[in-house]
């Protein structure tokens, strides 16, 4: 039977895909995280307790968080019976409450906005590398600096992305650009 951990899970996963639509300025709400393909309850009294606590766990409970879809399901030896049929969040703060991530998302929406509005080249990457953006958070202004002033003195060109990538996501030592990144880096930021 579902549990509350199970919802959670499902939740992480689908955080990625989340801030993807916050970058893209979609709304994905609501959310399903788990829809009709839930197994179908066969012993009533073994789930009982699991279906209690999804329940005492759910946004009709919490006031926020995720809502379930109940059905009713006859038993033989328990008559009809609400189960959940389906999970959903059904607003944007209802899922980043339930993560304890409603901070993050305001932040990661306003680097994104930063990020674009500094080299809207890195529109696409902010789609494509969102956790990024989020590992990144405090040093958004700092990195946009530095990309700015690579591209504009050092390689007299608009490859922002590559800067950016290759002194972000490590890049071999070896690579020129790679060293100037991570020495202006630290001059400039730390």
């Amino acid at each position: 039977m579902l549990s509350p951990d199970q919802i959670r899970k499902r939740a992480r996963n689908r955080y990625e895909d989340f801030l993807c639509s916050l970058a893209r300025g979609e709304n994905r709400f609501p959310l399903v995280v788990f829809g009709s393909g839930m197994s179908r309850v066969t012993d009533y009294a073994k789930a009982r307790e699991a279906i209690a606590r999804v329940r005492e766990q759910s946004k009709e409970k919490r006031g926020f968080g995720y809502a379930v879809e109940w059905k009713l399901q006859s038993f033989r030896r328990f008559g009809d019976q609400r189960i959940p049929a389906g999970i959903t969040f059904p607003t944007r703060e209802d899922f980043t409450r339930f993560l304890g991530k409603c901070a993050e998302a305001l932040q990661f929406e306003k680097d994104c906005k930063l990020i674009v509005q500094t080299f809207p080249e890195l529109m696409a990457w902010t789609y494509e590398k969102p956790l990024k953006v989020v590992e990144h958070a405090t040093e958004w202004d700092g990195l946009l600096k530095v990309c700015a002033h690579l591209c504009a003195r050092v390689f007299r060109s608009n490859r922002v992305v590559a800067v950016l990538e290759q002194g972000l996501l490590g890049g071999s030592e070896e690579e020129p650009e790679v060293r100037y990144f991570k020495r202006v880096w630290s001059v400039w930021v730390a």
